[in-house]
């Protein structure tokens, strides 16, 4: 039974494409076709890319959720036959992921399946296309995920590898698309989550039928623990997000009783509902027999691997809600209508909601405010200060994220250098002044068993290699203040602000970059190297005169920066887009003084502190042990006076 339910997917998958009637059909004569085979291999394709990208994943999850790690530099000898497995399944993936790219590229163009081999047709549109450029990715990542199995030594390794094959799972959602100009972000943002969370639920259930499977099991009970806690996560992920995106794709809820798309959504929602039942009969049944609640388990991995090739069924058939397509070049380009004249008050406070950002924004604060509470309980202080810093960096971000002015930001570039100096310097400054680190460090417990839990790997990242490399002052003032010339005075910002992903990441890397560049300046959190306040100050100095010069070039400029993108998307209001520029440039110019300003105050009182420390310490040194460096010097005072009298 245990092989059957790793196929069981294959049939539901053709099942499906025939009961909802999008089966091949031959073209008229004359149309070229790729033909009934290549048809149905992009979908089935496509779901085993997804499966084995989730059978990668649930080897490496089970090394780091479920084994204990005494030692971290070495892996256990279970732990390397799972690392073994892995890199067969990651090859595995890899080649699939690339027979899918092709057999889609050769069905979007129509030619004949003979070309299937053809490497040229491959590398000549593969890249054009989002949804072959997906997979090609994701082959690319998981090639890679490969090869550093082949070294990997640590655990800590595999818990890099678990976040790139994360990411890797989740391209094809990244190409999400609807119906409609404004239904794009919502499509990619809720389309990511839903695959995320349903990549680490799917994944995580087989980690663990395989850990329970085993002959030399250990910690079983620690492991359901562990993984429902992950699961209860995924799970919540999984709904509100397939909510959210089925509601992008249809016009009424009639339609999921009325169309071969809802069906599918319908039956989709059916064996996801069902899997929960099992998952909690599984947990009752284990207090009593444990034989008999692993069949359980298996009995929801086959329901899940079922729900995957459903999925992949619904991404390759064409939704009912009606499309709506762009009438001017800033909807094509932006995805979003031309927005009316710029009214700076109004673009600060009419809401528009992004579900990105606000679901980050809902995270941080719930997190931080979980850690506070546990330290409150326990009988510890916290800074209302730090708290009340975190909460107002978060809403900040939100609110430039929210609002009108980051539609603003897609055609104006002083609305988006607006945006942008609130998200790189205003945002992390107050983020780094409410130490969520130290916070994380102290409201959670370390995991027992010799077991890795989020206190154990946030340890483990800040005292890696990586974090070592990227907190040298050099490379963080790089990443920070060097990054903004890459972006703005190349094409890589046009690419960038041409789709929502790009955006997005924009946005990220503004957040971060300036997290840890001022992370090293005023930040209280530990450091694995602490640098010296004259050093800090003119780190900060440094950093101003770059974005004092970056201003200057925008306002002196007389061609359009970044590609020229501005240029294309200008609105009919904005009849000089170099002035904007130069107003652009203005506000990078001064809008850092404020935040510098409170830089300056935090680093100054950090400075005063930590001399006063040093003072007290001294201090407590001489009464306990006397002064031995002034005592040495009057010593000495004496030896050449008493040689001065006897000459």
């Amino acid at each position: 039974m245990k092989r059957i339910v790793w196929f069981v997917g294959i049939p539901t998958l053709i099942a499906a494409f025939a009961l909802s009637g999008n089966w091949w059909r031959e073209p008229a004569t004359g149309i070229p076709d790729a033909g009934p085979f290549l048809y149905l291999l992009t979908p089935l394709a496509e779901y085993l890319t997804a499966l084995l990208g989730i059978l990668t994943l649930s080897y490496l999850i089970g090394i780091v959720l479920f084994l204990p790690n005494d030692d971290k530099n070495v892996l256990s000898p279970f732990a390397n036959k799972l690392k073994r497995n892995a890199k067969v399944a990651s090859l595995t993936w890899t080649l699939l992921g690339l027979v899918a790219a092709q057999s889609l590229l050769i069905n979007i163009l129509g030619v004949s399946g003979s070309e299937f081999f053809s490497i040229d047709l491959l590398i000549t549109y593969s890249w054009e296309l989002n949804t072959v450029r997906a997979l090609l990715l994701t082959a690319t990542i998981s090639v890679f995920v490969f090869f550093v199995l082949i070294f990997a030594k640590s655990v800590k390794t595999i818990g890099f590898l678990v976040i790139v094959s994360v990411v890797a799972a989740t391209f094809s959602a990244l190409t999400a698309h609807a119906a409609g100009i404004s239904g794009h972000a919502l499509a990619t943002t809720s389309g990511f989550l839903h695959v995320l969370g349903m990549s680490i639920w799917v994944a995580g259930v087989i980690a663990l039928y395989r850990h329970l499977s085993s002959v030399k099991v250990v910690l079983p009970k620690e492991a359901i623990q562990r993984f429902g806690k992950l699961a209860s996560i995924s799970l919540a992920t999984v709904i509100l997000s397939g909510v959210a995106n089925s509601l992008t794709r249809i016009d009424s809820l009639t339609q999921l009783l009325t169309t071969d798309y809802g069906l599918l959504v319908v039956s989709k929602v059916t064996l996801t509902f069902t899997a929960i039942f099992i998952a909690h009969l599984f947990r009752t049944r284990w207090i009593k027999n444990s034989v008999s609640a692993i069949r359980f388990l298996l009995l929801e991995v086959g329901l899940l691997i079922s729900t995957l090739a459903i999925s992949s069924v619904i991404a390759n058939i064409a939704f009912p809600k009606a499309s709506i397509s762009a009438t001017t070049l800033i909807e094509q380009l932006t995805g979003y209508p031309e927005p009316d004249q710029i009214n700076w008050v109004s673009a600060f406070i009419t809401f528009t909601p992004d579900a990105f950002t606000l679901l980050i924004g809902a995270v941080a604060t719930f997190l931080y405010l979980i850690g506070v509470r546990r330290l409150s309980q326990r009988g510890d202080n916290w800074s209302a200060l730090r708290t009340t810093s975190w909460l107002v960096g978060v809403v900040i971000g939100v609110w430039v994220t929210n609002t009108e002015i980051s539609r603003y930001a897609l055609v104006s570039m002083s609305a988006h250098m607006t945006q942008h100096m609130a998200l790189g310097m205003l945002v992390p400054i107050l983020l780094v002044l409410g130490a969520p680190i130290t916070l994380a460090l102290r409201s959670i417990k370390s995991a027992e068993f010799d077991l890795l839990g989020p206190r154990e790997w946030i340890l483990i990242t800040l005292q890696s290699r990586y974090s070592k490399l990227i907190i040298n002052p050099l490379v963080a003032l790089t990443i920070y203040s060097g990054s903004i010339y890459v972006v703005y005075f190349s094409s890589l910002m046009t690419n960038l602000m041409s789709s929502h992903l790009g955006h997005v990441l924009m946005h990220i890397h503004f957040v971060l970059s300036g997290y840890l560049f001022f992370w090293l300046i005023i930040g209280t959190d530990f450091q694995p190297r602490k640098l010296a306040y004259p050093f800090k100050l003119l780190l900060v100095l440094m950093s101003m005169v770059l974005h004092a010069v970056f201003g200057l070039i925008l306002m002196q400029s007389t061609s359009l920066v970044g590609g020229g993108w501005f240029g294309q998307v200008a609105p009919k209001w904005l009849a000089n887009p170099i002035a904007d520029q130069e107003l652009a440039g203005a506000i990078a110019w001064s809008f850092g003084e404020l935040p510098m300003l409170l830089v300056f105050i935090a680093l100054g009182v950090q400075w005063a502190k930590s001399d006063q420390q040093l003072a007290a310490r001294l201090d407590r040194q001489a009464d306990n042990f006397g002064d031995s460096q002034r005592e040495a010097y009057n010593d000495m005072l004496r030896q050449l006076n008493n040689k001065g009298g006897k000459e």
